[in-house]
């Protein structure tokens, strides 16, 4: 029986693709550089100097720009079958400034057409792994495919090691995958039946057997005749097969981080072993992904360990009404809800932030929001969503935007909160020295005047009824995020920062004596001045708040959202506004949409700055839905799309790069594959 073994950062297609030189023989001459430079080739631009080594089979460029710069490139030409899918993969690290390196696989000589590789990487400055993906295109004879490196025109250090270049067989190249990618995996090639009806669960937790159970008849399959208890050292879950000692220690340890767990399909059924509760519920959740692959009842065998590098593992979403779905009844939107909920389970999200459209009924003051969803219902999600191992909490606008537009009785909900709202102003005319700049941002949004003490009184009370409504979670996001019209009654003397903060800290006083961390959005605490290549950031002119970054409690938790637009024609690769408030003593959790470059980016910024976690965002999820059934539809923003994006694949994304954060953006380009929701996410979600 073949095994193919995957250890590696990132594979997209299957778990199986993941690298095995026996697989299918090297395409590289000394990949290893054992033989120093034999079989590759350099380009030197006459403008650049380049120092060579290879020694303990790392490949060492020293790159010195020694006049107008120009390019270097590493070479090397390879035999390739035309339709092939090969995967190339290597180590890499940078020292110094960040290096983008253009890596290719084209034609020899001019014209130096593309044979199906055409990527481009951002080095770290520690190893990291990259896989890349391709088919080789038509081949012209007389004009072979070269693996090629563009080494960039900038004076740097690179270095290489681990270089392969292998078949995939296409016998595997559509079939499995488990998201987030185990960080440890093998499966085996031939593929087992499906375990009968009647097989026995044993369990050491009996919930997660429940759910477990739950979900396979979600899926189609059968029901288990029943479910035992298991003692055992490990939270453990078994499948068919006996319950005893030796076969639970078939399976691998669980490795000893937070949240981790082995797993095991054989011809015995499967073993999962979890470090913890959450750790055997996510094995089990890996189960469930091959199950649900398997049309045919059929799935290959699994051996392997996997654990999250973040513990805050979350995704944003608004509670919207049915007709935003293209829904006729709260059910059909209910039923939305839960399959978002059931993915995000199966993605092995943590937490799930949820912001009600103004459409649940206040018990404070009934008057302010409309019903869409009954308290029972929201209460029926967050204890679904529990099942799973999601805490689902709330977002409330409580410095503008309070009553969304997106609610169909917005314009009378807001009729009794009209003398609690700032007025609507020029800003030009006010300030000189916006030059025009709150045009970035959508004008004429509706801001509280947060000095009014009633403002405060009635943000408390909402935050309470929320409170109970989501069952006392742990956290609950104040979002504060595009005040347009903030202080917009002030004069120029006030000092916005401090007044932002003073509203702000006292919320979040409001939440610690109830046990609850505050969370909020980022963007009014920096100014484009200080950060001219982030779009999001909007303290600056007009607003001034961006000095209530030193006001605040340390103990708010910052979401930076940032969706990796460009400015200048330039897509940011880092995100200096992340260390800057972590460097302020703020705890910090990024926060991207849906292009995978930019959430892959934000991740592994996050990571390097030791910040705690990642949580997508899904604002425009409603159009996602419309995508998935064929529909095409533009970016609300106008802003353009370097690659044909979907939506709904943007849950998987985050899961992988919240999963394992030093994905390169090149690891998570296949998110934008236009069959993503129809191979993998095969159900109707208003069905």
């Amino acid at each position: 029986m073949q095994k193919i073994v995957c250890t590696s950062i990132y594979s997209w297609l299957i778990v199986g693709l993941c690298s095995s030189m026996a697989l299918a023989g090297e395409h590289l001459k000394n990949p290893d550089f054992s033989q120093g430079l034999t079989s590759w080739s350099f380009y030197v631009h006459k403008s650049m100097k380049v120092k060579r080594q290879a020694t303990g089979g790392v490949l060492t460029l020293q790159i010195e720009a020694a006049g107008e710069p120009q390019n270097v490139q590493l070479n090397q030409q390879v035999a390739l079958q035309e339709g092939t899918t090969y995967k190339l993969s290597f180590d890499a690290k940078r020292n110094g400034e960040p290096v983008d390196t253009q890596i290719h696989c084209m034609q020899q000589q001019k014209p130096y057409r593309s044979y199906g590789l055409n990527q481009t990487i951002e080095f770290s400055k520690t190893w990291s792994r990259h896989e890349l993906l391709f088919t080789a295109k038509k081949l012209v004879a007389g004009n072979p495919p070269t693996i090629r490196f563009f080494l960039g025109n900038q004076t740097k250090s690179v270095q290489f090691r681990k270089l392969s270049l292998i078949e995939i067989p296409k016998s595997l190249a559509t079939d499995w995958r488990i998201v987030p990618l185990p960080k440890e995996i093998k499966l085996d090639e031939a593929h087992l039946n499906a375990i009968p009806s009647g097989a026995v669960i044993a369990t050491t937790h009996p919930k997660i057997g429940q759910l477990f159970d739950e979900e396979l008849t979600y899926i189609g399959n059968v029901k288990a005749d029943k479910i035992t208890p298991l003692q055992a050292d490990n939270p453990t879950f078994i499948w068919g097969g006996p319950a005893t000692a030796d076969r639970i220690t078939t399976a691998p340890n669980p490795p000893t981080q937070a949240e981790g767990y082995s797993l095991l399909i054989d011809a015995k059924g499967a073993v999962v072993r979890g470090r913890d509760e959450a750790g055997l519920r996510f094995g089990v959740q890996s189960l469930l992904q091959l199950i649900e692959q398997a049309p045919d009842g059929r799935w290959p065998g699994a051996t392997g360990t996997d654990w999250p590098d973040f513990a805050f593992r979350g995704f944003h979403s608004a509670l919207r009404p049915p007709k935003h779905w293209r829904l006729q009844t709260i059910e059909q939107a209910m039923a939305v809800n839960h399959w978002l909920i059931r993915r995000l389970g199966r993605y092995k999200y943590s937490h799930l932030c949820l912001m009600p459209m103004a459409n649940v009924q206040l018990k404070s003051h009934p008057e302010l929001w409309t019903p869409d969803y009954s308290h029972e219902q929201v209460k029926e999600l967050v204890a679904f969503g529990k099942q799973r191992g999601i805490e689902v909490f709330p977002e409330v606008k409580t410095l503008g935007n309070f009553i969304h537009k997106a609610n169909p009785n917005a314009q009378e909900l807001r009729k009794p909160l009209a003398d609690l709202y700032e007025p609507h102003v020029n800003w030009d005319e006010k300030f000189k020295e916006s030059k025009g700049q709150h045009k970035l941002m959508h004008a004429k949004k509706t801001t509280f005047k947060i000095r009014d003490p009633r403002v405060l009184t009635l943000m408390t009370d909402v935050i309470d009824d929320l409170l109970e409504l989501f069952d006392h979670p742990k956290y609950l996001h104040i979002g504060c995020d595009e005040a347009t019209m903030f202080a917009s009654s002030a004069d120029n003397s006030v000092d916005r920062g401090k007044m932002l903060a003073d509203y702000v800290n006292a919320l979040n006083a409001h939440l610690k004596k109830r046990g609850v961390q505050t969370m909020m959005w980022d963007d009014m605490l920096t100014s484009r001045e200080q950060f001219p290549n982030n779009v999001e950031a909007h303290g600056g002119a007009p607003y001034f708040t961006a000095g209530a970054v030193d006001y605040l409690d340390k103990d708010i938790i910052l979401a930076a959202w940032h969706y990796g637009w460009t400015v200048n024609g330039v897509y940011p690769a880092r995100y200096p506004i992340v260390p800057y408030f972590i460097n302020k003593g703020f705890r910090v959790i990024g926060s991207p949409w849906f292009r995978t470059d930019g959430i892959a980016n934000l991740a592994r910024q996050v990571q390097e700055s030791k910040g705690r976690g990642m949580m997508g965002t899904a604002w425009s999820l409603h159009m996602g839905y419309a995508m998935a059934k064929g529909r095409p539809i533009g970016n609300a923003k106008g802003q353009k799309k370097t690659r044909v994006q979907r939506e709904l694949s943007i849950l998987a994304a985050n899961a992988e790069a919240a999963w394992t954060p030093q994905k390169g953006a090149d690891q998570m380009f296949i998110y934008d594959n236009e069959k993503w929701e129809k191979r993998w996410l095969p159900e109707e979600p208003n069905q």
